[in-house]
């Protein structure tokens, strides 16, 4: 049976996101996938902007679903159950602030 099965929001302050990325090498690796940090270093002006918004992208995806997997795992990986599920991901970010939405129906 098709339908909704959940939704997520999240909102972050870029600068929080920035102070842990800048102090925390560790951190960068156990949570972002090689992809996006390479996508969020391509901008010279605020990297930290884009990684924001892929925390805020990970964040909501765990709201909508429930799902419980590593943080790099959200990119890297599929969990077996979301399959059969379509996932609906809006993203936005302005200077201070970076969030995300992600509604997820069952196939």
């Amino acid at each position: 049976m098709s339908g909704i099965v959940g939704i997520g929001i999240d909102l972050i302050e870029v600068a929080r996101v920035t102070k842990v990325c800048t102090t925390n090498k560790r951190f960068v690796e156990r949570i972002f996938a090689n992809s996006e940090i390479e996508y969020s270093l391509r901008n010279k002006v605020n990297p930290y902007l884009h990684l924001a918004a892929c925390w805020a992208a990970k964040e909501a995806f765990y709201k909508a679903t429930n799902v419980r997997c590593s943080f790099r795992d959200v990119v890297d990986s599929v969990p077996e159950e979301a399959l059969s599920w379509r996932v609906h991901l809006s993203i936005s970010h302005i200077k201070e602030y970076a969030t995300a939405i992600v509604v997820v129906e069952r196939l």
